[in-house]
Formats: structure tokens, sequence, C-alpha cells
């Protein structure tokens, strides 16, 4: 007979194993941060992301320009930044239509359409980062998603979308140019903490990260922030055959198992990386920040402090 604890672990862990599998694919990242020769080829390698800067700057210069423009923008306004982790729950409708009617704006990444409650409630922007959403030559299991929010953005014609420069022009064929706000999404990070959209960012490619960084170019005078739970070393898996595998946890989407075996070498490889979420989130530390979320992993910012059942009340007040 099991101990009660190693019972859990293993229902937990079956429980995880038996959910619906995909994969991702790509380069594998390696890391080996014991090796200061690697760390060198790493820091010169990125610097290639400044040559993809100039390319960038002399094809896209309209949407550059056009971003320039709207610094400062929003001085007087508040923000909300919705992240898609677990948090994304402790919000309703009724909260995001109060938030809005006060005047605040609402930021929302990626497949935010996917929650059907929420999403009834239309946000101001939606920021998307990964050149696989809204592109029709995406991987299998991406394409109805994608239609799903091609639809959902053509319905709400009032939604701003902020994507890379690079796919300015793109979308602003399928959405229409004024719909569209550019950003450099050029990376380099290990010799920059740059947060500006104007430049190579100094952080990793994180699209919640990108909203963030939006957020303050445009000048909101206070952020709020849920969803940044970064509790993904949490979800973390490793099967039978040693697949690292990732339990993908969203609030108001079924849970599913995302197999990041091409992406790593080893778990190490991948919680190497993962900690340097944690270490760029800091380069955003502003006082105009605050997390809604008071068991988020982040602890880059200050936190709200008051029982999540008060999250209502707290909202109506913004």
């Amino acid at each position: 007979m099991f101990h009660s604890v190693t019972d859990a672990y293993m229902k937990e862990n079956e429980y995880v194993l038996s959910l619906p599998r995909f994969s991702i694919s790509g380069p594998p990242r390696q890391f080996n941060p014991d090796s200061v020769r690697f760390v060198w080829l790493k820091k010169i390698r990125s610097l290639y992301a400044v040559l993809g800067f100039i390319k960038v700057l002399l094809l896209n210069r309209e949407w550059l320009v056009k971003i320039r423009s709207l610094k400062s923008s929003a001085l007087s306004k508040k923000a909300l930044v919705i992240g898609n982790g677990p948090s994304q729950g402790f919000l309703d409708e009724d909260m995001l239509t109060d938030f809005k009617r006060n005047g605040g704006e609402i930021f929302v990444i990626n497949f935010w359409c996917a929650n059907e409650s929420l999403s009834k409630v239309i946000p101001t922007y939606l920021v998307i980062s990964d050149p696989e959403t809204l592109n029709s030559s995406c991987e299998a299991h991406l394409r109805d998603k994608n239609q799903h929010l091609l639809d959902y953005l053509k319905t709400n014609n009032t939604i701003q979308v902020i994507c890379p420069l690079s796919r300015c022009a793109e979308l602003g064929l399928k959405l229409g140019n004024d719909r569209i706000i550019g950003f450099v999404d050029n990376e380099l990070r290990m010799w920059s903490s740059n947060i500006s959209p104007l430049y190579p960012r100094g952080y990793l490619s994180m699209t919640l990260f990108k909203a963030l960084a939006m957020a303050l170019w445009l000048g909101h005078e206070k952020i709020y922030l849920i969803g940044m739970d970064n509790t993904y070393q949490r979800n973390t898996y490793c099967d039978s055959d040693n697949k690292i595998l990732n339990h993908e946890v969203h609030s108001g989407i079924d849970s599913s198992i995302c197999d990041q075996s091409s992406a790593y070498e080893c778990m190490g490889d991948l919680l190497v990386e993962l900690s340097h979420i944690f270490y760029d989130a800091r380069k955003f530390k502003n006082p105009r920040i605050l997390n809604l979320d008071p068991y988020s992993l982040t602890d880059a910012f200050a936190k709200a402090n008051l029982p999540v059942g008060n999250l209502r009340e707290f909202i109506n007040i913004l």
C-alpha cells in the first residue's frame, strides 16, 4: 500500500499524462551555464539581432513612425494587462465591463477569444508575437484557433492589434492598416535591458512582457496586471520516455499536454530558460504596475494586498 503522498504523486502524473497531447517544433535551445565559452558565443551570435533590426528599419519605416507617435498618449488612463494564466479566472465579464466603462483600457494576448466568457468584453488591444499566430501557413493544431481569432477580430473591429513590425503589412491587409500597431521584436537580451518597442528588446520573447512594454510606452498612469502567474516550472512533467512535457493550464481553455522535447535537450535547458522569465520581469519594475494576483510567482511587481474574493470591489474603484 502506497503512502498517501506517493499515491497523490502517482494520481497527479497519471492524470496529466492522460491529457490530449500536441508537439511543438523548432531548433533546440541548449544551455551550458558553466561554460564561459558557451556564454560568449551566445552573446556574439545574439549580435545578429542588430542586422535584423537594420532590415526592419529599412522595410517598415512607416510603422516605426506610428509607434513613435503614440508615446505617452494614454497618460490620463488606466490599463489592465491580462495574461492567460489561471489567475485570469479571477476576472469576470462584469468586472471588465465596469473597468472599460470607467475609461480603462484592456490589453490581452494571443488567443484571447478562446475564453468564451471573458472575450464577450471587447479589449482595447490584442498583442501577438508568435509567428504562427494569425498565420495561414501555421501548424495543423493551430489552424482552427487562428481562424477563430481572425473571425473575432473582424467582427470586433475596434480592437487594435499590436504585432512585430515585420508582420504589420501582412496583418494590415487582413484587418486594415489603421488597426495595426507595430513594435521592434529583435532580441538583444544578453547585451541590453531595453523595454522600449522602438529598439531591440532586452528580454526574452514572451508576449505578455511585450504587452506590458506597450502599456508602459503608451504612458498609462496605472497598470494593473493579472494572468502573469508564470507557473511553468510547476506544470513541467516527464514521462517514461523522458519526454519533456508542459501541462498547458490556461483559464477558460481545456487542459492539454505540450511535448517540448524537440526544443530542449534536457530538463536543465528548460529550467535555465524559465529562470530568465523571472530575471527579465525585473527589467519592467515600475511603481505604476500592480499585480492583482496574490499567488503569482512573478515577484518583480508590488501585489494588491487583498483577498481574491474582493477583486471585484477593487476593480470597480480603479
